[in-house]
């Protein structure tokens, strides 16, 4: 892993790093202001080279339907300049291609690792988190998210913007995450999961796991990881599969119940699902497009942003130190 040198400058990225090292600046920015300048100057230069490339292909057409009417024509001179023509035009298109193939995917990176660095300093920012950092040619191994038994299955999955850190001296990792499973026609996939995967240790001793789901108003990514498992309690839009012979308060502590009660799922939070096996705990925190989707076209919603940094909150204060 690559190391980057801890500058003052918070909003300074290397590009040639994968290491986006977190930190903590009481003179942060405002968040929208940061992401918005990012934002617009690239959604500008994406106009900007459409624009162009429309152009581009609008003179190609035109000087390629004037060179075949010159053509046809069986004149040697208007046959000369017809095929000039369609050799200049061919010539130019493979010039443009070669200057602008890389300017949109570079500044797409940049805005990318701008906007994670930002948004991240803006939910970790809490003295409770220390060691932030990012590394974003990090993924997340589809073998051992999968061995979280919370989704069955799945196919293939996505990941990226993985924080790892440490939250009152206890690792942790944080990640956007994306699970599919096949979809009805040929070749196609379905999303059954879009969001956060928080992940840490916990000093819990039973047998087998529980997974705990808090559902929205409209549930949706609901768990199905659950026929080897037993419902314990499906009520008020709380339900929780464990062992056959599980005694929840015994093997999660007798304040787990008031702890879930803290806990709610209001949007952009669509649904939760934790599962707590021995010795570590996942929380599979699902959300919709506000968090989802990094802007582009649009500034960044910062209410959405607010509720998440709360939610990031509420799961720390429950699953941390168990």
């Amino acid at each position: 892993m690559k190391k980057v040198s801890n500058k003052k400058d918070n909003k300074k990225v290397e590009e040639n790093s994968t290491l986006i090292i977190l930190e903590k600046n009481n003179e942060q920015q405002p968040l929208q202001d940061v992401v918005d300048a990012q934002r617009k100057g690239l959604f500008t230069l994406y106009r900007k080279t459409q624009k162009m490339s429309n152009i581009i292909m609008a003179i190609a057409v035109t000087c390629f339907v004037a060179s075949f009417i010159m053509i046809v024509q069986k004149n040697k001179a208007l046959t000369i300049i017809g095929w000039c023509l369609i050799a200049i035009c061919f010539v130019g298109m493979v010039l443009f291609y070669i200057l602008t193939k890389n300017k949109y995917p570079d500044a797409s990176k940049k805005y990318f690792k701008i906007f994670w660095k930002s948004t991240n300093e803006y939910l970790f920012f809490d003295s409770k988190f220390t060691d932030c950092q990012i590394d974003t040619d990090k993924k997340y191994v589809i073998s051992d998210v999968l061995a979280d038994r919370v989704y069955k299955d799945v196919i293939d999955s996505a990941s990226r913007n993985i924080v790892f850190g440490n939250y009152n001296g206890q690792p942790f990792t944080f990640g956007e995450l994306a699970y599919y499973k096949a979809g009805e026609r040929k070749r196609s996939k379905e999303v059954i999961f879009v969001g956060r995967r928080l992940e840490m240790m916990n000093n819990l001793h039973f047998q087998d796991r529980y997974i705990i789901n808090i559902k929205g108003s409209n549930p949706t990514d609901l768990p199905t990881d659950i026929e080897d498992l037993t419902l314990l309690k499906d009520e008020n839009g709380l339900t929780i599969y464990g062992p056959s012979n599980g005694n929840i308060e015994k093997d999660l502590g007798k304040g787990i119940f008031k702890s879930l009660e803290r806990i709610k799922c209001v949007e952009p939070l669509l649904n939760l699902n934790i599962v707590f096996w021995p010795g570590h705990t996942i929380a599979y925190m699902s959300y919709d497009d506000s968090i989802v989707a990094i802007p582009f076209d649009k500034a960044i919603d910062l209410n959405s942003y607010a509720t998440l940094k709360g939610d990031i909150k509420d799961m720390f204060e429950l699953i941390a130190g168990k």
